[in-house]
Protein backbone atom coordinates (compact mmCIF):
# COMPACT_ATOMS: atom_id res chain seq x y z
CA UNK A 1 0.00 0.00 0.00
CA UNK A 2 2.85 2.25 0.94
CA UNK A 3 5.14 1.72 -2.10
CA UNK A 4 1.77 2.47 -4.17
CA UNK A 5 1.46 5.24 -2.77
CA UNK A 6 4.70 6.16 -2.96
CA UNK A 7 4.68 5.23 -7.06
CA UNK A 8 1.75 7.46 -7.69
CA UNK A 9 3.22 10.56 -6.07
CA UNK A 10 6.53 9.62 -8.31
CA UNK A 11 4.50 10.13 -11.12
CA UNK A 12 2.71 12.94 -10.17
CA UNK A 13 6.18 14.76 -9.53
CA UNK A 14 7.08 13.10 -12.78
CA UNK A 15 4.03 14.40 -14.96
CA UNK A 16 3.92 18.33 -13.01
CA UNK A 17 7.72 18.48 -14.04
CA UNK A 18 7.30 17.44 -17.44
CA UNK A 19 4.36 19.96 -17.72
CA UNK A 20 6.00 22.76 -15.88
CA UNK A 21 9.35 22.54 -18.30
CA UNK A 22 6.69 22.17 -21.55
CA UNK A 23 5.58 25.54 -20.13
CA UNK A 24 8.72 27.35 -19.65
CA UNK A 25 9.92 26.66 -22.64
CA UNK A 26 6.88 27.77 -24.63
CA UNK A 27 7.37 31.09 -22.49
CA UNK A 28 10.63 31.43 -23.31
CA UNK A 29 9.86 31.11 -27.16
CA UNK A 30 7.88 34.30 -27.31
Amino acid sequence: MFARALKQAMVSVTLGTIQFLSISTEVSHE
